[in-house]
């Protein structure tokens, strides 16, 4: 599981609870998509490609925390893994 804490999701703030894998997918790629970038501007920020990003997102591999964390904070959310 996983906590985050002070993230503005479609322009409101969710208090901090803890969510699913899926369901922390689904905010990245939604914030992705809030900022206007691509599947390749994230690929390129975690120095990966395109078609791992897109398999990250659909749920068929699982994305290293790493890559995770890094994702999160370059759409601007901040993730607490406990």
């Amino acid at each position: 599981m996983f906590t985050y804490d002070n993230i503005f999701f479609n322009n409101r703030q969710i208090e901090m609870k803890t969510l699913t894998y899926t369901d922390l997918l689904g905010i990245l790629k939604a914030k992705r998509k809030e900022k206007g970038l691509i599947q390749k501007d994230i690929a390129e920020h975690l120095e990966s490609t395109p078609q791992s990003v897109l398999n990250w997102e659909q749920n068929k591999f699982d994305m290293p925390t790493t890559k995770m964390m890094q994702y999160a904070e370059f759409v601007g959310l901040e993730i607490k893994i406990s």
